[in-house]
């Protein structure tokens, strides 16, 4: 199973005078990847290049949009691979700023863009267990991992731990035995919500 991105991000950067926006939308279908394409168009409608690397269930769009071959779309491409990512378009819009880059400088500029771009997007990873919410104090948190194995899929630090976890199956007896310390909120779909006492 691969991961994707909770909503949209964007970037900017400069290189070699040459002005990059990246963005990482989060997509489901061939139409929602050319409406995204076709937003950054319009929003930048005085740029040389609007190049986009897109991959959806198992369907993929590469468009170099003028850049020489292999340099732009693929490079972007590849790092969205490398992080297993799936049901995202990557678009990088460039200004040109009057100095060529080069065949592997134009590579090492778009992989830098859809890196960025993916180091400030949110990934959700898949579980195939439940995933259970928890709000606790700090004292039960840094208790949990001594008592039981676990995946933390999201933490925050607030007046108490509110964290996503999930865990093997062969754990579930230890997690229900810490029933005293949690009170069941809300259960749905593929998540439950427990909250302390």
């Amino acid at each position: 199973m691969k991961n994707t991105i909770a909503s949209e991000v964007s970037i900017e950067l400069t290189i070699d005078k040459s002005r990059f926006v990246g963005i990482l939308s989060p997509i489901h279908s061939k139409q929602e990847f050319q409406a995204r394409v076709a937003q950054a168009r319009m929003n930048h409608p005085k740029a040389n290049h609007v190049i986009h690397a897109a991959i959806w269930d198992s369907s993929m769009s590469l468009d170099d949009d003028g850049e020489p071959a292999k340099t732009a779309a693929s490079p972007m491409f590849d790092v969205l691979n490398h992080h297993q990512l799936t049901n995202v378009v990557c678009i990088a819009v460039r200004y040109f700023g009057g100095v060529k880059l080069g065949a592997g400088g134009l590579v090492r500029a778009y992989t830098k863009t859809a890196a960025q771009c993916i180091d400030a997007a949110t990934i959700l990873v898949p579980v195939s267990n439940p995933c259970y919410q928890l709000s606790m104090n700090y004292e039960t948190f840094h208790k949990l991992p001594s008592i039981m194995s676990f995946q933390t899929h999201h933490i925050e630090y607030l007046e108490l731990v509110h964290c996503r976890i999930s865990f093997a199956e062969s754990e579930e007896k230890t997690f229900l035995s810490l029933a005293h310390l949690f009170e069941e909120m809300n259960k749905q779909d593929n998540f439950i919500e427990y909250v302390v006492k």
